[in-house]
């Protein structure tokens, strides 16, 4: 029988597995041309809700220090990145559509864009941040179910929540694809129906995690085999019924990889470079469009500089490397600077 680890300490396989979903990302949000494209988009839907489920893995056992520790993390990293599409934003306003800084600002804070912002976690200034403000409400609500529980160790009402709200997602991204009915993703990509219930399974497999590994004896070729047929369901459902943000296979495979991690094998010795893979996964996930639309840009200026398959082919690739080395340079400083001389 496999030694399972704990949680609340750096795994190896983990932290890189972090740095492969957030590469995932980039290519969810640059896809590569044709049938290529919506395979690999396919394939990568694992990461947002992996994340999730991440988070709530290391949330497990919940404690009030720890979660306001978390909750102001997640806001500072929301707050910086926003600051940062702003700046952004205001520059293309001006130099790139040459139009009104202010007018674009004023525009951006509509009623009914700080609505979505507030109600469907869409941030005006960067889509892709809607990930940080989810997760912020997630934490908000563990901590405010601790309050309510005065401290103790009753997940239940959460398990049977984020059950319940999952079931209302499947039902308006799955089953209506299924029936042909479209649905706005803004009713079932948020805080409430998508990562809630993926960051209270995160929280269930570390409560269970010893008695799901022991009572199923899921070996790592078991769970391997159970992340091949996440994969597998998630293909079918995508050519039988389209695009979802969250295919059914998703949460087999995404929670079968996770436990997959936990259980191979892990040294003792965790090289000092692998708990900064997680702040590098971060940068990646944060500028990954910053540098996409930079290099758009670049592009459109430069028509003649490739030919349109190769640049498409390109993009991708050019997106991800930039972005990854983003998050190793501006982790490398922000430790550099930590040093004492």
């Amino acid at each position: 029988m496999q030694t399972i680890v704990s949680g609340k300490r750096k795994l190896p396989a983990i932290e890189y597995c972090r740095i492969l979903a957030s590469v995932f990302v980039v290519f969810i949000h640059f896809e590569f041309p044709g049938v290529t494209g919506d395979l690999v988009s396919c394939l990568a839907r694992f990461a947002v809700p992996f994340f999730f489920i991440l988070s709530g893995y290391f949330a497990y056992p919940a404690e009030e220090a720890a979660i306001k520790k978390r909750i102001l993390r997640v806001l500072k990293i929301n707050l910086y990145a926003t600051a940062l599409y702003i700046l952004w934003g205001s520059y293309k306003a001006r130099y790139v559509y040459q139009g009104s800084r202010l007018f674009w600002l004023m525009e951006e804070l509509s009623i009914a864009n700080l609505a979505k912002w507030i109600f469907n976690n869409v941030n005006p200034f960067a889509g892709h941040l809607w990930y940080l403000s989810a997760l912020l409400v997630c934490y908000l609500v563990l901590f405010l179910s601790l309050r309510w529980m005065e401290g103790r160790r009753h997940y239940q009402p959460l398990y049977t929540a984020g059950f319940f709200l999952y079931s209302i997602h499947f039902v308006l991204s799955t089953l209506s694809g299924a029936a042909d009915l479209e649905m706005p993703i803004l009713l079932y990509r948020n805080a409430l129906l998508f990562g809630f219930p993926m960051f209270v399974l995160g929280i269930f497999l570390h409560n269970y995690q010893e008695k799901l590994i022991r009572l199923y004896r899921l070996t790592a070729t078991k769970l391997v085999l159970l992340v091949l047929a996440g994969i597998a369901l998630s293909i079918l459902q995508w050519v039988g019924i389209g695009r979802t943000e969250l295919p059914a296979g998703t949460l087999l495979e995404a929670a079968a990889l996770l436990l997959l991690l936990i259980v191979l094998p892990q040294s003792n010795k965790v090289p000092g470079f692998v708990s900064r893979l997680g702040d590098i996964s971060t940068y990646v996930y944060v500028t990954h469009p910053f540098w996409g639309q930079l290099y758009s840009l670049y592009g459109a200026s430069h028509p003649d500089a490739l030919g349109q398959s190769a640049e498409a082919w390109l993009r991708p690739v050019i997106v991800v490397l930039i972005s990854v080395l983003t998050g190793i340079l501006w982790t490398f400083l922000k430790n550099f600077s930590k040093r004492k001389f």
